[in-house]
């Protein structure tokens, strides 16, 4: 059942079973989720692939011309500040971390469907997950939660602006934070 997860076949949904997922599959993420499995050592490739395709998603997601993708990157973007000024006021930093985890991999996932591009889309939510499993959050304290929230909001306001450069040149430091916090 975790490879068909991974491959994106079924939703595993905790406490209400086991479903055959809505969302079509593609013929790339199949091959793809084989070789990762066939190799979880491999971290450190698979997030530099993981770099060059959100590379051009963001690059295609600042060309974004369709409101309803562009609505909900919006809605996502401001539902992970509400939740990162509520991690402030909570004794429970996991639970922060884990929730702001949540909204990132949500954020991306959105930037990717911005891009317009279903194979970048299907490729990185294979990534994702294969990447859930085998590796830890990137994030450990409440230092670097801020940072990523931070990181976030330089990437919305460039791609919400449109300047493909900019969001380019944030993505990219976006990627190096995100290496050094994955500590690769």
């Amino acid at each position: 059942l975790k490879v068909l997860d991974v491959l994106g076949m079924i939703d595993i949904r905790l406490g209400q079973g086991t479903y055959i997922t809505s969302r079509e599959t593609n013929f790339f993420s199949v091959p793809l989720s084989w070789s990762l499995f066939l190799d979880g050592a491999q971290v450190k490739s698979i997030l530099q692939v993981r770099g060059a395709l959100e590379l051009r998603a963001v690059q295609l997601a600042a060309q974004c011309e369709d409101k309803n993708k562009l609505d909900k990157l919006t809605d996502i973007y401001y539902r992970m500040q509400k939740t990162f000024q509520e991690s402030k006021d909570t004794d429970n930093l996991q639970h922060a971390l884990q929730e702001t985890l949540n909204a990132d991999i949500e954020f991306h996932t959105c930037i990717a469907e911005c891009s317009g591009n279903p194979i970048i889309l299907s490729m990185l939510t294979t990534i994702r997950n294969f990447l859930k499993r085998v590796s830890g959050t990137g994030m450990v304290d409440a230092e670097q939660l801020q940072a990523v929230v931070e990181e976030h909001q330089k990437l919305y306001g460039a791609i919400i602006s449109g300047n493909v450069d900019a969001a380019t040149q944030t993505m990219t430091k976006h990627l190096a934070a995100s290496m050094a916090r994955y500590k690769i």
